[in-house]
């Protein structure tokens, strides 16, 4: 997985931006955990703590299989993934 940080940076402000889009619906249904948590980890609301990379590495293997992008990539914001989602699509 990228690093924490990364990983909270991009799910965090994906899950901002789309969190009522009915297109990934059954990706925030299915992390329904991984997603709030990257969410208020990037808003700075809560820490990371010992358990929540189980929770976001699951969210961002799931989250990078979906634009088909290797998940070991490490990006620092969204704008970021998407415009090398863009690259190699």
């Amino acid at each position: 997985m990228a690093n924490v940080r990364s990983v909270t940076n991009v799910l965090g402000e994906f899950y901002s931006d789309n969190y009522d889009n009915a297109e990934y619906e059954d990706l925030f249904s299915s992390n329904d955990i991984g997603f709030p948590l990257a969410y208020f980890i990037w808003r700075g609301l809560a820490e990371p703590t010992e358990r929540s990379p189980l929770y976001l590495n699951q969210t961002w293997v799931e989250f990078c299989a979906i634009f088909e992008i290797d998940p070991l990539n490490d990006f620092d914001t969204l704008e970021s993934f998407l415009k090398f989602n863009e690259l190699v699509s």
